[in-house]
């Protein structure tokens, strides 16, 4: 193939080789091409990516669980439960269970065995097995603190026929202290053949504070004993008072006796259950249980 020389920098190339403006043509332009801008993309695609794990993060992650109380005790003998969602008092007096105060208003304990006021060893030494408990209400006498009475007796519950709870009946039938506790000993069978019963005492003393809202209460508790136990003038044990009773599933009979008591400003409810009981029994538990609780 022939060699011609290029006019443009001395160098021989083939004629078919040379570029267009070697021949005095003027080339056309070349198209002007913007390249995009390096990473956009890839910052765009980063930035979606962050967005999703953020959103699916705070979708996904449910909230730690609250942090259980713990106990922290005082110089004073009581505990104070800390953390969680607030704090709860525990009251501690000598010879008492520290358990939480159901309200501001009322102070409730668990009384220890030796400050129990009515114990079946005591009454019946040696008789059986026994167990007993006993817990005390005490009105703290703050302003503010106030419980609605019911209008009428709840005869489907236990004395005081209400379904209110300790705090409430302390405030509502205007006490300033309520004694609750139950007592039971197993008595042996007195025959061959015969299986043990068990003897059981439930009471509840009220004392009332002074003034017409005391009175008041009390007539409610007349009126609810008649209606609901059948109470009517009589004695048990030996005792003058409303003599009643109220179904029971651990007598054999299905109702258990019940007695009603005033003494100034103390009311005390008094219930002999179970079984295996005589005049003299009677007579031993219910003057053993209302001269107790009147001390307390």
């Amino acid at each position: 193939m022939p060699v011609t020389t290029g006019s443009n920098d001395g160098q021989q190339y083939p004629r078919s080789l040379r570029f267009p403006h070697d021949s005095g043509q003027v080339p056309p332009p070349l198209p002007v091409v913007v390249p995009a801008r390096r990473g956009s993309r890839r910052w765009k695609a980063r930035a979606l990516t962050i967005a999703l794990t953020g959103i699916l993060g705070s979708a996904c992650t449910s909230p730690s669980p609250p942090t259980p109380p713990t106990l922290e005790p005082s110089r004073s003998g009581s505990s104070t439960a800390v953390g969680g969602g607030g704090s709860t008092s525990l009251t501690t007096e000598p010879g008492m269970t520290p358990v939480p105060e159901s309200s501001p208003c009322v102070s409730i304990v668990d009384l220890a065995a030796d400050a129990v006021p009515v114990r079946p060893d005591a009454i019946w030494p040696g008789l059986g097995a026994t167990s007993f408990n006993a817990t005390r209400a005490v009105s703290r006498h703050r302003a503010g603190c106030a419980a609605p009475r019911p209008p009428e007796p709840d005869c489907t519950v236990s004395f005081p026929f209400t379904v209110q709870g300790v705090d409430d009946v302390v405030l509502a039938f205007a006490l300033d202290r309520l004694v609750t506790g139950e007592a039971r000993v197993t008595v042996a069978a007195s025959s061959a053949g015969a299986t043990s019963e068990q003897r059981i005492i439930s009471y509840r003393s009220m004392r009332r504070q002074a003034g017409a809202a005391g009175e008041t209460a009390l007539a409610w508790l007349r009126s609810a004993v008649v209606r609901c136990a059948g109470g009517s003038p009589g004695r048990l044990g030996g005792m003058g008072g409303l003599v009643g009773s109220v179904s029971s599933p651990d007598s054999p009979s299905g109702r258990a006796r019940s007695l009603f008591v005033v003494s100034g400003d103390l009311a005390i409810w008094v219930v002999l259950d179970g079984g295996a009981w005589s005049p003299a029994s009677d007579r031993q538990a219910v003057e053993a249980a209302v001269s107790r609780l009147r001390s307390q």
